[in-house]
């Protein structure tokens, strides 16, 4: 990732750190990790995009869990779109920044309507992260979500934004990202086919929408990472 990204995604971390601050969190200034290969304890290496879905390097782990996407109602209430096993692949660098590939949602019910994001040929589009540090033991992630949502057998819903998260260390070099009712602020959303009823069902359908979920690295994974801040371990 360049290092105009990476500034840019700082930005964006400043102003995460500020909303996740209302949730109990002091607001303090971002400051960049360095993330270690477990057990070689070697810094993981660059992650390179040789195109919009073509990503390699880095350390590369397994994350797994349960996210549910709800959407509140104007009268207060929630729904729950979907609650879906996600089982993911990470490539992250040795400055917290990397992507989330070869993405699969599965689960029971609406979870089948629910799809990663794919270019036109079928290739799954990374999510691209960043992990900083925002005082003692407060990391936070801000990931680009995107996903195809199936509303009916004629309309297809693309949505895509950030969504910030905090990266728990549950000690022994275990992290879970979580995300407890965290805002998912659609950036883009797109219908297919694009007409005039197909956009009013997305924007309808998919507004006001919030994830709430974990993804934990994976014990099975080949090896694990440690997050360390300022030359000291986590």
């Amino acid at each position: 990732m360049d290092y105009v990204r990476k500034l840019s995604a700082l930005a964006g971390l400043t102003l995460t750190a500020m909303a996740i601050a209302a949730t109990g969190a002091v607001a303090q200034e971002a400051t960049p990790v360095e993330v270690l290969y477990e057990p070689t304890m070697e810094h993981c290496p660059p992650v390179e995009a040789h195109s919009a879905h073509v990503i390699e390097g880095g350390c590369f782990l397994r994350v797994v869990g349960d996210v549910s996407l709800v959407r509140h109602l104007g009268t207060g209430a929630e729904v729950v779109v979907a609650t879906c096993q996600h089982d993911h692949r990470m490539r992250i660098d040795e400055d917290g920044f990397g992507y989330l590939v070869d993405q699969s949602i599965a689960g029971p019910g609406p979870c089948v309507n629910v799809r990663p994001c794919a270019e036109p040929g079928g290739a799954l589009i990374p999510w691209p992260f960043v992990v900083f540090e925002f005082g003692p033991n407060v990391e936070i992630a801000n990931i680009e979500i995107c996903l195809t949502v199936t509303l009916s057998a004629t309309a297809k819903c693309s949505v895509a934004g950030d969504v910030p998260a905090n990266v728990n260390h549950l000690g022994d070099h275990d992290y879970v990202i979580e995300a407890e009712d965290r805002p998912f602020p659609v950036e883009q959303r797109v219908a297919d086919p694009p007409t005039l009823h197909n956009n009013l069902e997305c924007l309808e359908t998919l507004s006001n929408l919030e994830v709430d979920g974990h993804l934990g690295i994976d014990a099975s994974s080949d090896g694990k990472i440690e997050i360390v801040h300022l030359g000291e371990p986590r």
